[in-house]
């Protein structure tokens, strides 16, 4: 069986959902929404809030954001978007 393209871009749209999909349950498990419908957060200050290692939540937070779930304002707070 001969691989296509249309065949690869196939697994690979099914791979980035898949990655999606865990970035928001990882966020959800975190409590990440809840925090940050108090007020916007830091990256820093979400690590500390969730006891996560803080450059691995900043890369789910950059996640969130080019999946456009998140925003990020001045100062690197991250607010909660009506969507959250």
């Amino acid at each position: 069986m001969a691989t296509t393209p249309e065949t690869t871009d196939a697994v690979w749209r099914l791979i980035i959902a898949f990655r999606a999909s865990r970035a928001i349950g990882v966020a959800v498990e975190l409590g990440i929404p809840t925090y940050l419908s108090r007020h916007p957060h830091t990256a820093a200050q979400l690590a500390h809030d969730t006891s996560a290692h803080a450059p691995s939540l900043r890369r789910l937070l950059e996640t969130l954001v080019a999946l456009e779930l998140l925003s990020v304002e001045g100062k690197g707070r991250y607010p909660l978007p009506a969507l959250g």
